[in-house]
């Protein structure tokens, strides 16, 4: 990766920041080139300088949602867990945090463009923002600059596979499941947010139906590979 000069850094951050900031107030469908632009104190065109659309923008703001998902992460994981008790771990604090965001969740790993995030991470966490990552292992550090749902998944599955927890075909079985099901509950999740009544009734209310479906069916799916 081509070291980044600190005018684009600053630049970016800038963009990026802004960018989020209208993610959290009106939503994803309220952030536009030309906000985005006139918020930073820049004109439209200056956007496309830094970033191939407005779309690769929204994936780089969107990863700022994961920080909360990082650093609750960091309290959760322990070195003496099993890698099931991790897997576990992993998928309760992500889903913490991506069921109150569906739409932002689902568009940033299951999107039309999400194909462009594994780039994006890792522009995100080893160019711009790099402090985010600090005081995770090794191992947690790669798994989050993965841009794939199955990349991230495929690092808990070998280690479950070396612990005897699952064979190499249950493995891969249970990996795709569990990838689909996710896909399935953040898919709803998003549709039952927009016919809300207000964000406050869907976080009440739905966030936590969609949380603990996908729970039940993720500890059975787990249950039901496990290898003999």
């Amino acid at each position: 990766m081509k070291v980044m000069n600190i005018k684009r850094k600053r630049v970016m951050i800038l963009f990026i920041e802004a960018a989020e900031k209208m993610l959290r107030e009106s939503g994803l469908a309220s952030v536009s080139i030309r906000k985005v632009a006139s918020e930073v104190g820049y004109n439209s065109a200056t956007l496309y300088n830094y970033f191939e659309d407005l779309e690769h923008l929204i994936l780089f703001a969107s990863v700022r949602y994961l920080r909360e998902y990082v650093a609750s992460l960091q309290k959760a994981l322990t070195n003496d867990m099993s890698a099931y008790d991790k897997y576990r771990a992993i998928y309760r604090c992500f889903n913490a945090y991506a069921f109150k965001e569906p739409e932002i969740f689902h568009n940033m790993f299951f999107g039309k463009h999400s194909d462009l995030l594994g780039d994006v991470l890792r522009t995100y966490y080893q160019e711009l923002f790099p402090q985010e990552l600090q005081g995770l292992s090794p191992k947690m550090k790669q798994m989050l600059q993965l841009g794939t749902m199955y990349e991230r998944d495929a690092i808990m599955m070998r280690e479950l596979i070396a612990e005897g927890y699952l064979t190499d075909a249950n493995a891969a079985n249970a990996i795709e499941t569990i990838i689909a099901l996710h896909q399935y509950y953040l898919h709803e999740a998003m549709i039952a947010e927009s016919r809300s009544d207000s964000k406050q009734s869907y976080l009440a209310e739905l966030a936590p139906h969609f949380t603990e479906k996908f729970r039940e069916k993720f500890l059975y799916i787990m249950e039901g590979s496990r290898g003999r």
